[in-house]
């Protein structure tokens, strides 16, 4: 682990180790790079098609990873990883392997620029936003699809099958349920007290209001699934 961030030579952030960065210097930059991209909350499965120099309209997958990049530039890949690692709400759906190809498919799209770090001996790359990857990601901002009204809820997908468990079971499983989302939601409050900026506190209400939604709902099944346990 020490090579490799020696070998980041003039990265910036040569320990990128959540907050507790021995070097000072390290530690300003890193809390600079969260701050600037705390909005990263969800990002969904890659689709890239097109070429090099057409105009690409962006998947979710692509505009949230084009964003962080805008707001965190420059930034490396590995850099990428552990933001997405460190976010209590990022569902990132790929391994820091996967990253790595993905990041190169949309160099060969035009919308990233890769500048070789000075003196890395892995030839590791500060990543940047290009002109036409800031007017694709322009787009992308202004753009609603019919599959953002209506969200997938793994959690209502799930309690189709209830049945299948007996009562006190129901009643456990939801009562774990409501308590780990309570906890949830503490901890994205406390991440996000970290930053001030007002595009984060905006998507913190977003977090915090359907996380209360999804929160009363589970509740309200579960005091439903109690009267009827305790009548039978």
């Amino acid at each position: 682990m020490e090579d490799h961030h020696r070998a980041h030579g003039d990265s910036p952030i040569r320990t990128f180790c959540k907050g507790q960065c021995a070097d000072p210097d390290d530690r300003r930059r890193l809390d600079g790079l969260r701050a600037r991209t705390y909005g990263s909350f969800t990002i969904t499965g890659f689709s890239l098609h097109g070429a090099a120099g057409m105009t690409h309209a962006l998947s979710d997958g692509e505009g949230t990873l084009l964003s962080l990049i805008e707001r965190a530039q420059p930034v490396t890949v590995y850099e990428i990883s552990k933001i997405y690692a460190s976010s209590p709400v990022t569902h990132f759906g790929t391994s820091k392997g996967k990253l790595y190809p993905m990041v190169r498919r949309l160099k060969e799209l035009g919308l990233l620029l890769g500048e070789e770090i000075a003196g890395d001996r892995r030839r590791t790359e500060h990543l940047r936003c290009t002109k036409v990857g800031l007017a694709a990601l322009r787009d992308w901002a202004k753009r609603v699809d019919p599959e953002h009204l209506l969200l997938e809820d793994p959690l209502r997908t799930r309690i189709q099958s209830l049945h299948l468990l007996d009562l006190s079971e129901q009643v456990a499983w939801l009562e774990q349920l409501a308590k780990d989302m309570r906890a949830k939601i503490a901890e994205v409050q406390s991440y996000v007290e970290e930053t001030e900026l007002p595009e984060t506190a905006i998507m913190f209400d977003n977090v915090r209001a359907t996380s209360e939604a999804r929160l009363g709902w589970v509740e309200r099944t579960l005091g439903a699934i109690r009267e009827r346990k305790q009548s039978d």
